[in-house]
């Protein structure tokens, strides 16, 4: 993104997840949480009978263009898991 300045030259807008820690000292910048130095992360929603599906190719690559990270689950299998005893959730893998 570009945005030019009443004072003339143009400015452009970068994350902060793409400048090198060589280049960009975010200690003094630490303080003010900003959103464009923190990690991402998009859940996928599937239905429970494609919750093992994996993301689309497309989906994961522009999510990995952008330093995130993608995960797919299913909101009724978590539920599932989530009401079984602790010991069923060890066995289920999710644990």
């Amino acid at each position: 993104m570009t945005a030019r300045t009443a004072a003339g030259p143009a400015l452009t807008t970068v994350a902060m997840w793409d400048v090198d820690n060589e280049e960009l000292d975010r200690e003094p910048l630490r303080g003010y949480g900003l959103l464009t130095d923190r990690p991402l992360l998009v859940a996928l929603n599937q239905e429970e009978s494609r919750a093992a599906e994996p993301m689309a190719a497309d989906l994961a690559g522009r999510i990995a263009a952008l330093h995130g990270e993608g995960l797919v689950l299913s909101p009724c299998v978590e539920a599932e898991i989530g009401s079984l005893e602790p010991a069923d959730q060890a066995a289920s893998g999710a644990a």
